[in-house]
Order: structure tokens, then C-alpha cells, then sequence
């Protein structure tokens, strides 16, 4: 399979290419960024006496067109895309727009997909914050979260919300829950709302 190619905007350089990733979720995005981030040594011909403020807000490389995509024993597993990958090597952080991801099984079946207006990710620890109009979807738990805003901790591998941001989920069988204070720790699989929540659970009447 060819490699995924972007280009990459900067002054005095002009980059392509980006690496196979060895794990289909949130580090694709970490990675993208941290492709971003070795290309930062690019010669930038900034006016002297520049605020260090305003530099900030620079980014040192910008990728357009991203798609990215992990191979493993010759089978597609996950495929990314965004429209920007922006890095900003003075805090570490790299920003992407109109996020699109898909997960799939070794048999090539669509396991999840999710997208996104708006991704900011730590290139340090790949914990991520996602906002926009945020769709996640478990085909396997035929199960969807729609959300504005949510919160990525990798190391804890716990997806979560700001406190009073409304999540929602929803799955095939009718049930419906909608709160704040959203927590999802993918370890253990538990959901929890710390909030008000309602909506409606749909119970099986064939189960004991």
C-alpha cells in the first residue's frame, strides 16, 4: 500500500510523508502531531522584536489534507483524516480540524468510527480535548455518543466531559440517556454521569 502523503506549509520548507502508527486510537492523532513536530526545524524568517505572545499563535508546520492510515499484518485497521494538523512546538500542542476516524476489524468489518470539527492534542502525553459537533460510534455496541465537547486522558485511557456540557447516547435497541458530567473508562467499560441525567432504557423482556 502506498504511504499516506500530505503537504506541509512553513516558510523555506516544503515536507511530505507520514509514518505507519503501531496503535489504532488517540495516539494516531499524537503522531500526526509529533510528524509535525520534527519538521519544526525548518528555517522561519520571523521579524526581530516579534511578541513571544503573538508567536504562539503561529504555527511552526501546517499539514493539509491529512489521511492517514495503520496497517497491520497487511490489513487496514484504522483510517484518519483532517482537513489541517497544525503544530505549535512552543506549548507542545498541535490542532486538527474536521476530524474523521474509522476502526476496523482484521476481517475488514467497520468496528468504530467518530468524527469532529476540532481536535487539541498534547504532543507530550497525547491527551487530547475534542469539540464541535462530536459523533462516536461503537458498531460492535451498536452504541453512539454525541457530545460538543469531551475530554481525553491516555494514560487513564478515560474519555470524559467538562462539568455542565451535556453528552448523550444512544443505542440501536431505542435506549436513550442524556446528562452532564460524563465519564467513559475504556479499561473497565463503565459509563457514569455525575450530573442530571435523563432518557430512557429499553429492557429486553425475554431476559430473566
Amino acid at each position: 500500500m502506498a504511504p499516506a502523503r500530505a503537504a506541509v506549509v512553513a516558510r523555506h520548507c516544503v515536507a511530505v510523508g507520514l509514518p505507519d502508527l503501531p496503535h489504532a486510537n488517540l495516539r494516531a492523532l499524537a503522531s500526526i502531531a509529533l510528524t509535525a513536530t520534527c519538521m519544526a526545524a525548518c528555517s522561519f524568517d520571523y521579524a526581530a522584536g516579534t511578541a513571544d505572545e503573538l508567536l504562539a499563535q503561529i504555527p511552526d508546520t501546517i499539514l493539509r489534507g491529512v489521511t492517514h492510515v495503520v496497517v497491520r499484518d497487511g490489513a487496514v485497521i484504522a483510517e484518519l483524516r483532517s482537513d489541517t494538523v497544525e503544530n505549535f512546538s512552543a506549548d507542545n500542542r498541535a490542532v486538527l480540524s474536521n476530524v474523521f476516524y474509522r476502526e476496523f476489524d482484521r476481517d475488514g468489518g467497520l468496528t468504530n468510527v467518530g468524527r469532529a470539527d476540532r481536535a487539541v492534542i498534547s504532543t507530550e502525553t497525547d491527551d487530547a480535548e475534542v469539540s464541535g459537533a462530536i459523533s462516536l460510534r461503537s458498531e460492535t455496541q451498536e452504541t453512539e455518543i454525541t457530545a460538543s465537547v469531551l475530554m481525553w486522558e491516555d494514560a487513564a485511557r478515560r474519555l470524559s466531559s467538562p462539568p455542565g456540557e451535556p453528552v448523550e447516547l444512544r443505542r440501536d435497541d431505542g435506549s436513550s440517556v442524556a446528562g452532564s458530567g460524563f465519564e467513559a473508562e475504556l479499561g473497565v467499560r463503565t459509563v457514569r454521569f455525575r450530573g442530571r441525567v435523563s432518557g430512557t432504557i429499553v429492557v429486553d423482556a425475554e431476559q430473566p
